[in-house]
């Protein structure tokens, strides 16, 4: 009897516990209202709501994914990081060769981009913020925002469930 009860009470731990993980896992890929985060090595931080962002300056971009154009209606990361105060032009220089920046998704994945690159006068690297695709709100597997980076033959740096831009200095605490 006791064999018995002790089988019956390790199943439903196990079991239960399965259970469990999977509730938690249904819970976290259900799509809550999402924001943005610019910071790390700027001026100005800044947070968007998805509200907010739809009310800036958009462009249509469209590029090439798995073999298949997909447009997307997004905002320049330039426009954003000069807003933030991030290095371009004239101030990219020096200490500013050193900047990266590391996009963040909501389910850990992360890049990591020269903020050099994206400098008109240096990479010319088109980078956006896409918030539609094809006049829709990004799927909720996608969105609700995405790092897309034009010219890429495989979409790995284009950040799907972006949450966060970081700016780091890549150099910091060497001498």
């Amino acid at each position: 009897m006791k064999t018995n009860l002790a089988t019956i009470l390790l199943l439903f731990l196990f079991f239960g516990a399965t259970a469990v993980d999977r509730a938690t896992a249904a819970a976290q890929s259900v799509r809550v209202a999402g924001e943005l985060k610019i910071g790390g090595e700027v001026i100005k931080a800044a947070t968007y709501t998805e509200q907010s962002f739809s009310a800036l300056p958009h462009k249509t971009v469209t590029v090439i994914e798995h073999e298949k154009n997909v447009t997307y209606e997004a905002v320049s990361l330039n426009d954003l990081l000069k807003q933030s105060g991030a290095p371009s032009g004239k101030d990219m220089r020096g200490r500013a060769f050193r900047l990266g920046l590391v996009a963040k998704a909501s389910d850990g994945y992360q890049v990591l981009i020269a903020l050099s690159s994206l400098d008109p006068d240096f990479g010319g690297l088109e980078v956006y913020i896409a918030d539609k695709q094809s006049g829709k709100p990004l799927p909720e597997n996608v969105g609700p925002f995405r790092l897309v980076v034009v010219g890429d033959k495989r979409p790995a740096r284009s950040v799907r469930m972006l949450t966060e831009i970081t700016i780091i200095d890549a150099g910091a605490g060497q001498k």
